[in-house]
């Protein structure tokens, strides 16, 4: 199944790459409490990363079944996230989810 080019598809992806980008300066700020951050949101960092990965990959190729699969690990990203009082953390993942699923439900095949 093939998706179409997409507006939402494509802020979706600028939402995840930005806040990777922020995730990666965090880290490199936080000198020697980086392997402390990293340790507690490890998880949450590598599933997003993934996730964005097939984003790209199945906006690329416009696979209906690869954004899927991106939605789903959005939102492992969410759960993976650790502490409920980090919400700052848990926003970027349902946000960028959401976005990709009704990205993809809407676009119907061509267009």
């Amino acid at each position: 199944m093939r998706v179409g080019n997409s507006v939402i598809l494509s802020i979706a992806l600028f939402l995840a790459i930005v806040y990777l980008v922020l995730l990666l300066l965090a880290v490199f700020a936080l000198g020697a409490w980086a392997i402390a951050f990293l340790y507690f949101l490890g998880v949450h960092i590598i599933c997003f990363f993934i996730a964005t990965i097939l984003l790209w990959n199945g906006k690329a190729k416009g696979n209906k079944t690869t954004l899927y699969i991106a939605a789903a690990i959005y939102v492992f990203s969410f759960i993976a996230a650790g502490d409920p009082d980090w919400v700052i953390n848990h926003i970027p993942p349902l946000v960028v989810g959401v976005l990709v699923l009704i990205g993809t439900v809407l676009f119907k095949n061509g267009e």
